[in-house]
């Protein structure tokens, strides 16, 4: 069991437990810090150095996502020196790499641009080096643009630690240093499967869903909790909708069976469903199903279940995914039944079932 340690953060004496990161325990007492790289559930690694702090005794300003919180520590996580420096290294990001705001997608969302206006960067000093990247948009879901990149890494993590592909990477050094898939391939090339977790995780705009892109911002949406229905394991989602339409589909990190880590049916597919919703009860005449109302279906339910001999010698099943693409339909179902003269559960499979 982990022991308690007493630290001091901006003069606050306050107690936390061993082990914890002062990031950690700043987010535990609500000490704001900001942070570009770090993101709860991946490992820390300290790269963008928006959170450094300083620590009494240290010989430099260190990194709070990675520097762990000791007994007697003194911290600072907000001084004139430092808040210079933090606007400088935004300054170095803007500069390096194509951030206009005004023309990026992920504009009002964007965690670098929220950080620019926190520390009121208005103008850049140094000279912009921005060298024409391609995008990537070989893959049908999602769009990789290298342009609006700050090599935060959250991808790479994100697609090893949690959805577990280990497909990104990063090849080449310096300003070439750049994000890539397998072996330096295409998106639609590499092994990826669209599960769509390093496009949550991405903070900028480097990496845009095409089907919600420049549909809204996050506060224009209205969120709703619900379950994925393509299977049987029942992932946690939250579906992200403007004025009553579906546009978006994201996991719910550390909830649910899947944790949050999608498939590409449940986080994509169904924004690209073209077949026509029904709205009425339909019996099929002549070999075609049309449209009825509702007395008419109940009744056409009704005769046929007399014929089969009534309801304790029916089973019904009812499925989101009952009648596939193509106009097959359902081709054979699991039952199950209470054989009362034998005293047992029967159960076995049923091809092609009788549909009305």
């Amino acid at each position: 069991m982990a022991r308690t340690i007493e630290i001091m953060i901006n003069g606050r004496r306050m107690e936390t437990l061993e082990g914890k990161t002062i990031l950690e325990v700043c987010q535990e007492k609500g000490i704001y810090i900001p942070t570009l790289c770090h993101l709860e559930g991946l490992t820390s690694r300290g790269s963008c150095r928006m959170c450094l702090v300083r620590v009494e005794g240290a010989k430099t300003f260190l990194p709070a996502c990675t520097t762990e919180a000791k007994e007697g520590m003194v911290v600072i996580t907000e001084d004139q020196e430092l808040v210079s420096l933090k606007k400088s290294i935004l300054e170095l990001l803007f500069s390096e790499r194509n951030h206009l705001c005004m023309f990026c997608e992920k504009s009002g969302d964007c965690k670098l641009q929220s950080l620019a206006y926190r520390f009121g960067l208005d103008h850049v000093r140094y000279s912009f080096n921005w060298r024409k990247f391609q995008l990537d948009v070989g893959r049908k879901y999602f769009l990789f643009d290298q342009n609006r990149c700050i090599l935060c890494r959250r991808c790479i993590r994100a697609c090893e630690e949690i959805a577990g592909h280990a497909v990104l990477t990063v090849k080449d050094r310096g300003p070439d240093l750049m994000v890539c898939a397998d072996l330096d391939l295409p998106f639609e090339q590499s092994t990826c499967v669209s599960c769509g977790t390093c496009l949550q995780v991405c903070p900028t705009g480097a990496l845009s869903d095409k089907y919600s892109a420049y549909v809204g911002r996050e506060e224009h949406f209205d969120r709703k909790r619900t379950v994925c229905t393509f299977c049987s394991i029942g992932c946690s989602i939250d579906v992200l909708s403007r004025d009553g339409v579906p546009a978006k589909i994201e996991g719910v990190w550390n909830e649910g069976p899947s944790s949050g880590i999608l498939c590409v049916k449940g986080r994509f597919e169904p924004f690209y469903e073209d077949r026509p919703k029904i709205k009425d009860p339909m019996i099929r005449k002549n070999g075609q199903l049309v449209p009825v109302d509702w007395d008419e279906a109940e009744s056409h339910i009704l005769e046929n279940l007399k014929l089969l001999g009534g309801v304790e010698h029916c089973i019904g099943l009812i499925s989101s995914r009952g009648n596939q693409r193509g106009g097959k339909g359902l081709q054979s179902i699991f039952w199950t039944e209470w054989i009362p003269d034998r005293g047992f559960w029967s159960s076995g499979r049923k091809r092609n079932p009788v549909r009305y």
